[in-house]
């Protein structure tokens, strides 16, 4: 920016001079023409100038009948080049240079905002490439996290020696170990539709046993669900084929003991057979 308005008023200044000179020299021109004519004596309107032949008509400058000069007519910059046209002449240099200085801002900023303008294309671009890292190394730490955390799950046992008892067991299927909170178990009526807020009956018992990375804990509940149906008829409930056993395991693991994690499923309870069976939904690990 510095460098275009130095480049713009030195050819300004330049061209002022040359102007300035090429006005003065007009001047000095006509002077000595003025001065020259005026040594010579004035003619006699009423005797004729014979010119020789080879004469040269251009050496004077032509008169006019008062037998003044007439100055510089010969050449037209002198015209221009006046005392009286000089400050205009001037300040056209002047409103020049200003346009010239004014396209090159103008070309200087258009560059600068296209600049600023990729640079925030860039800066925008960066942030979302950050973003997706970001994410990526989350899914990743994640993805890590899971792997080596603990995951308990449990499954009901037939009782040896008991026909139609069941001892829930829990086993822990992660890499560390897991502390077991409680644990719930609610009994629904078949043929009902299922919530795990609705329940009819409910069992919940808290622990705080540490179950290491791949072992089994020692029976939790014994269960008869015989015994479960008498309370379905205190409720009004008759005629129920079997039951559906809704298990809940709340825990921690040493990874990251502050947050619970979550395990429940459902089985189902066949009163004839006397057999349970897991059932393919209602399994929800957090």
């Amino acid at each position: 920016m510095t460098k275009w308005v130095v480049s713009t008023a030195a050819a300004v200044v330049i061209i002022a001079i040359v102007i300035t000179w090429q006005a003065k020299r007009c001047e000095t021109a006509c002077e000595d023409r003025q001065a020259t004519t005026s040594t010579h004596p004035l003619p006699n309107p009423m005797i004729p100038i014979v010119t020789p032949p080879n004469s040269n008509t251009d050496q004077h400058q032509p008169q006019d009948q008062t037998g003044r000069t007439q100055p510089c007519a010969n050449r037209y910059l002198c015209l221009v080049l006046t005392p009286a046209n000089l400050p205009n002449i001037y300040l056209v240099l002047v409103g020049i240079g200003g346009i010239i200085v004014a396209i090159g801002t103008l070309d200087i900023l258009e560059r600068q905002t296209a600049h600023l303008r990729n640079s925030v294309i860039q800066a925008r671009r960066g942030a979302k490439a950050a973003r997706v890292s970001a994410k990526a190394a989350k899914v990743s730490a994640d993805a890590l996290v899971a792997s080596q955390r603990a995951l308990l799950d449990a499954e009901f046992q037939a009782t040896e020696g008991k026909w139609g008892t069941w001892n829930l067991v829990v086993k822990n299927h992660g890499a560390t170990p897991a502390q077991l909170l409680r644990h719930e178990c609610s009994y629904h009526p078949e043929g009902q539709e299922f919530k795990w807020e609705s329940n009819d009956t409910k069992e919940t018992q808290d622990w705080g046993t540490l179950i290491a990375a791949g072992q089994a804990s020692d029976p939790l509940q014994t269960i008869t669900p015989d015994r479960v149906f008498d309370f379905f008829r205190e409720r009004g409930i008759r005629g129920a084929a079997g039951c559906t056993i809704g298990v809940i395991l709340i825990y921690k693991d040493v990874i990251n003991p502050t947050v619970e994690h979550k395990t429940r499923f459902l089985t189902l309870y066949n009163r004839t057979s006397k057999t349970i069976q897991r059932l393919s939904y209602g399994n929800d690990y957090t």
